[in-house]
């Protein structure tokens, strides 16, 4: 895993953090009912990593572990579990544009707002915390302005849904 760091996340990130990160995935993993249903190469890719863009490295996946994990223990279903975590999200943040460079999760939440690739950020490091699987999918530039759009995508059961 290590390897396979930006160099600025190789420099930055300390062995705890790192750590930790990998700890409370492999938690998440074992602890939910759909867990063991992800497949290891989407464990790999879609739950496992610390960062979802270009946004500071932050621990967030143990925070986000303990206030989620009691949401989503009664849910009988990965998608009820979604459905969870995304009312979760949005009830901590709203949308504002903001800087350029991306907030991490933490930051989000702590100033109640955030860009549509803030939301993202959060929405995905949420679920990785809870061991579901999801990816940010974006349109880089819109043909008809000078802008961008990002959301979440998730993997329910195997199938891939945009929420």
């Amino acid at each position: 895993m290590i390897a396979n760091l930006p160099p600025s996340d190789r420099a930055g990130l300390s062995a705890k953090e790192l750590t930790e990160n990998i700890d409370y995935a492999f938690l998440a993993r074992e602890s939910t009912k759909w867990g063991k249903n992800v497949s290891w190469s989407d464990f790999l890719h879609y739950v496992l990593p610390h960062r979802v863009s270009q946004e500071k490295a932050t621990s967030w996946r143990k925070l986000f572990f303990n206030e989620l994990i009691p949401l989503v223990a009664e849910c009988e279903s990965m998608e009820e579990a979604v459905l969870a975590v995304n009312r979760w999200c949005f009830s901590k943040t709203g949308f504002k544009s903001t800087q350029r460079w991306d907030q991490n999760p933490l930051m989000t939440i702590n100033r109640g707002w955030g860009r549509c690739e803030e939301a993202v950020i959060l929405t995905v490091c949420a679920l990785r915390s809870v061991g579901i699987p999801e990816r940010q999918a974006m349109v880089p530039a819109w043909q008809h302005s000078n802008d961008n759009h990002t959301w979440t995508e998730v993997q329910v059961d195997g199938k891939w849904h945009y929420i």
